[in-house]
């Protein structure tokens, strides 16, 4: 009996030493209560009640069906919860009036008060309902795609310091693959491929179509990557036949950003990248060089090339030791790549954008500059870009919309001179000499002229600082007009477009007479670039665009959803090149093509080519309740290129899908997968690749190969067969 009041009281005074430590607790908790010694247990039970208050509730969409797998959990807690197949949760917290955060992919995130949350309505976020991806010739809901379209958004685009659009793009989607052959400033030699090669005639780059309309892939490079809203891929025939004889290497569909309605917003933005050569091979020290050199002949039983005393001035010098048959005998320590390459440079992007606009007009302008800087220590090695452009909207009354556009660009590439032996290729291409040349070839005489000992040292030295120039100029002009026409029959809509594209390219070359001393006397020269040249080629590209479309949707009850396209395009294209070239001018410096009296020193060129197409296209879309998908398109495509009476070319294509997480039975595994749609899609594609512009005809050139007499006769040939059935 004593033992058990002796434990009784123990267990008191223990309960009283835990209780005295949540003092300060109770009595916030009851600030009005003064007798502690019974209050305690009291404040200690509703503490704990507190902290194991439950919530309980359920979640459902905005058509009331529940919502599976949302994470609920109470906002600065640590406790969390998800519903239940039924959209059903039940949660526990620790604050007497909670908020719960409710978050799922594909849905709208919420904070509610807890009081509130017995219902929850969770709203789909647009991404996943009302998701738009630009189509051929418009557009539809990413939900009801049949065929393999990625799109690339302007947040991609967004923090990628790269040079032009087409570098933003590697990695950016998949099935699209950006190569390049060179890291020139423009001039990187991009190349781009839709799902690999797609021809037996070679790779075929996509068709660009910007604002909806056909443009060129340079134009495309050259684009203000800011000025970009969105890009879609279109890849697989079900997407791109609509596109017909242009389609067979994918479609890029580039849609530049338009004003928006509200307050006028400027923004400006500027960044500054270093960029550096990735692996540039070191050389081998002189010294090195020469033991490597007598190693190899030593292997191959022959004398070493290098004696002892060769060996001694490879180390201790001099550069240049006068031999006993008078010729130059040099020893460079100098490393020949430090003189050329730079270890890094700099590329410098600037924009100003322009925005905004009421119920009635909206407005976009933007001005932006780029420009690199090559690799190069010497001579011209740089390139820049200006780009302008202004999209205006503006509704002229209930029925008619006028989108009208408006971009120019304008770069100067000033590349390295190479007096024609290339600047990256094989042979004695200026880079390569640097690193196949003998190092113990200087680049300079003791008096400063240039060294030259044959292709065995870096004379491409010499043609980069003083041989010259190789400039190219290159403007773009882009107008797009575009009326829309709504409202004038329910869910009808007709689109006239009118655009055109006018490129205007020059390149002046300039090769320089050079000349090199290397013995065995002072006065002992060899020249490169005699005589020296020069050159001017303009390029003239003009495209023109006329296109008509009308859309209709309707519905048959209200599961049978039904949409048609049809439309016709003409599109034109003229090329011209006019080129003047002369030799042997009075002056080595500010050439010009008057320059030289001597007709047989002047020659030029010109040419042109032309192309017409005409098409008609058309597309019909069907779903069930965005369940059962379907789609079917064709285009009627004339080219110019072909034999007269066999110039229509037929490109059809048929796709289906069944949008799997529309059923019913798809909740139980929505937690897993939130979409799953097999398609199926075949279509028919075409490609001009390989197809000239007169192939049906018989083409006549000019010859001179021929004497008769004392002078050179200037004759016309046939120079192919024509293909009289191409088609």
């Amino acid at each position: 009996m004593v033992k058990n009041n002796y434990l009784k009281k123990k267990g008191w005074s223990q309960l009283y030493c835990r209780l005295a430590l949540l003092a300060p607790l109770s009595l916030s908790v009851l600030p009005n209560q003064a007798t502690a010694s019974i209050l305690f247990p009291e404040s200690l039970v509703y503490a704990k009640l507190r902290t194991q208050q439950n919530i309980s509730g359920k979640v459902v969409d905005a058509t009331g069906k529940a919502v599976s797998g949302v994470t609920v959990r109470e906002k600065g807690g640590k406790n969390s919860t998800s519903t239940d197949i039924n959209g059903n949760y039940n949660l526990a917290v620790s604050t007497p009036d909670p908020i719960l955060v409710f978050s799922s992919i594909g849905y709208i995130g919420q904070e509610i008060l807890a009081s509130a949350a017995e219902k929850v309505i969770l709203k789909q976020t647009e991404d996943v309902l009302d998701e738009v991806v630009v189509v051929g010739y418009g557009n539809q809901k990413k939900t009801n795609l049949t065929s393999a379209v990625s799109q690339v958004d302007a947040k991609v685009l967004k923090d990628r310091p790269s040079p032009t659009v087409v570098n933003m793009l590697q990695g950016a989607a998949p099935g699209l693959v950006i190569s390049r052959n060179s890291g020139r400033p423009g001039a990187q030699g991009l190349n781009m491929e839709v799902r690999g090669a797609t021809s037996a005639n070679g790779g075929v780059a996509p068709l660009v179509v910007i604002d909806g309309v056909i443009s060129s892939e340079g134009t495309f490079m050259a684009l203000n990557p800011n000025d970009i809203e969105n890009i879609s891929i279109l890849k697989d025939g079900g997407a791109t036949a609509i596109y017909g004889a242009q389609s067979a290497g994918g479609v890029l569909l580039v849609t530049t950003k338009k004003g928006e309605k509200g307050k006028s917003r400027i923004s400006l933005m500027s960044n500054m990248a270093w960029q550096m050569p990735a692996n540039i091979p070191e050389r081998l020290s002189l010294i090195d060089e020469m033991n490597y050199v007598n190693t190899a002949r030593a292997n191959t039983g022959l004398a070493p090339e290098y004696n002892e005393e060769d060996l001694n001035y490879a180390i201790n010098g001099p550069t240049f030791v006068l031999g006993s048959n008078g010729q130059w005998r040099t020893y460079n320590q100098e490393n020949l790549i430090d003189k050329v390459v730079k270890k890094s440079y700099t590329m410098n992007n600037t924009n100003l954008q322009f925005s905004g606009g009421n119920e009635n007009v909206t407005y976009m302008a933007s001005l932006g500059n780029m420009s690199q800087a090559g690799m190069f220590k010497i001579g011209e090695d740089h390139f820049t870009r200006w780009n302008a452009r202004a999209n205006i909207s503006a509704k002229v009354n209930e029925y008619i919309k006028l989108d009208i556009g408006s971009a120019f660009i304008d770069q100067a590439t000033d590349n390295p001179q190479d007096g024609g032996y290339g600047l990256d290729g094989g042979g004695n291409g200026i880079l390569r000499q640097f690193f196949s040349s003998r190092m113990r070839f200087p680049i300079f005489n003791e008096d400063g002229t240039y060294y030259r000992s044959g292709t065995s040292s870096a004379f491409g030295y010499a043609l980069l600082k003083d041989g010259g120039f190789n400039r190219d100029r290159s403007s773009t002009y882009f107008n797009n007009a575009t009326a829309t026409i709504n409202k004038l029959v329910k869910g009808l809509e007709v689109k006239l477009m009118y655009s055109r594209e006018d490129i205007t390219k020059q390149n002046r070359n300039f090769r320089r007479t050079v000349t090199f001393y290397s013995g065995p006397e002072a006065t002992t020269a060899s020249q490169l670039n005699n005589p020296n040249n020069y050159s001017i080629m303009d390029y003239k590209t003009l495209s023109q665009n006329y296109q008509a479309v009308a859309d209709y949707d309707f519905k048959l009850g209200s599961d049978h959803n039904f949409h048609i396209m049809g439309g016709y395009q003409l599109y034109s294209y003229d090329y011209q090149t006019l080129g003047a070239t002369t030799k042997n001018l009075y002056v080595n410096d500010n050439p010009s093509l008057n320059f030289t009296s001597d007709p047989v020193n002047k020659s030029n060129s010109q040419s042109a080519l032309t192309e017409k197409m005409q098409s008609y296209f058309g597309r019909f879309n069907y779903n069930y309740k965005e369940k059962y998908l379907f789609e079917a398109t064709i285009r009627s495509d004339e080219s110019s290129r072909l034999t007269p009476g066999q110039r229509v070319k037929v490109f059809p294509s048929f796709s289906a899908g069944w949008n799997m997480s529309k059923e019913s039975w798809f909740d139980g595994i929505s937690t897993v997968v939130n979409e799953l749609k097999p398609r199926i899609s075949l279509g028919k594609v075409g490609s001009k690749v390989g197809i000239g512009y007169y192939d049906f005809i018989a083409q006549l050139q000019t010859g001179s190969n021929v004497l008769l007499g004392d002078s050179r006769q200037t004759y016309l040939y046939q120079s192919m067969i024509p293909a009289v059935n191409l088609s």
